[in-house]
């Protein structure tokens, strides 16, 4: 009888990956099975545009394709990079990081989600609006 290695498998296949979980740790496996990712994360999502955001000591950052941690675990929250620019938040206010980490749009709204097609839906004091790539809100227009 085969052992088992892991305590669960994704039942998906996305980005090149199964995302495996062994003593409640995340990681990845190849196509070939060969672990590419050593579960060592509280949580993870999966890959989008070569990065994937990750949990570790309590804070979300985002590690490249070979596990390097690209950008160091320091937000409440994230969301997957779209369009180059990823939603995530801090203390309480979301904002949009770059691929590098760095702030591209503030950190000031209440709550934002992807970049599709240009815009992105953000929530500023209880209304939900669109912004483009620069932070600029685009609809419905500003008063």
């Amino acid at each position: 009888m085969v052992q088992p290695i892991y305590d669960s498998v994704s039942y998906y296949f996305f980005a090149g990956f199964w995302y495996v979980e062994k003593d409640g740790l995340h990681g990845c496996v190849d196509a070939d099975g060969h672990e590419t990712i050593k579960p060592q994360y509280e949580d993870m999502d999966c890959f989008y545009e070569d990065l994937c955001g990750v949990k570790s000591g309590g804070k979300f950052g985002f590690i490249d394709r070979t596990g390097n941690m690209v950008v160091k675990p320091q937000f409440d929250h994230i969301q997957e990079f779209r369009e180059g620019l990823a939603p995530v938040e801090m203390n309480g206010k979301w904002g949009y990081i770059d691929k590098k980490g760095d702030v591209i749009i503030p950190l000031e709204y209440d709550y934002a989600d992807v970049f599709q097609g240009a815009l992105a839906q953000v929530k500023l004091n209880g209304e939900y609006v669109y912004i483009d790539r620069t932070g600029r809100r685009v609809w419905p227009k500003a008063e």
